[in-house]
């Protein structure tokens, strides 16, 4: 698990669950970059025990992790409070319920759109 400095401000906490290494290390740079502070997981192990340890703005979750599908960990972190967004390089296969309760950006995809996607998911989770 990879985190930032955690005096960081709390409105810019991002989680992201990506078990592809070099996605996840794309997008912890373009999310940095961005000026988000990223905890970085490859499992829902530890991204479960990330959110029992800090509070996050938004959760990015590939919907096929290793062992586990990313649909019943982004419900969790949905029941929490923590708005989502699912990546998936097959989201016509995504069941219908998924598609409708979480937005989802279709691998591949441009590291600009995931940033956009996320601010405007962080922002609908602030007006709910």
């Amino acid at each position: 698990m990879t985190r930032d400095d955690d005096t960081a401000p709390e409105a810019t906490r991002v989680l992201i669950v990506e078990d592809d290494e070099d996605v996840a290390d794309l997008l912890n740079s373009a999310f940095t970059a961005a000026g988000y502070l990223v905890t970085l997981v490859h499992d829902g192990a530890d991204a479960r025990r990330a959110t029992s340890e800090q509070r996050f703005s938004l959760a990015i979750v590939d919907m096929l992790l290793r062992g586990e599908m990313g649909g019943p960990l982004a419900e969790t972190f949905d029941a929490a409070g923590i708005p989502v967004l699912l990546m998936s390089g097959a989201p016509e296969q995504i069941d219908p319920a998924t598609q409708h309760r979480f937005p989802i950006l279709a691998k591949p995809f441009r590291l600009q759109d995931a940033v956009h996607s996320a601010a405007a998911a962080i922002a609908r989770g602030a007006s709910s």
